[in-house]
């Protein structure tokens, strides 16, 4: 799976000094129908992901 679309902030100052690569999932949130999905990462970057129908169950999964 591969995010539709990121988006990055850099928080840097510079008295800070450059951490290590520690990334990790913060949160996620589902859109309203379902089909993507908000994270929220270590690395101050938002990803929207987009579920492809495909992957989703049937409703004879279920």
């Amino acid at each position: 799976l591969t995010p539709l679309l990121t988006l990055k902030h850099e928080f840097q100052y510079p008295t800070q000094t450059p951490r290590r690569s520690s990334n990790f999932l913060k949160g996620c949130k589902w859109s309203p129908d379902g089909l993507c999905l908000l994270t929220n990462s270590d690395d101050n970057q938002l990803r929207v992901f987009e579920i492809s129908c495909d992957r989703l169950p049937s409703n004879e999964d279920l």
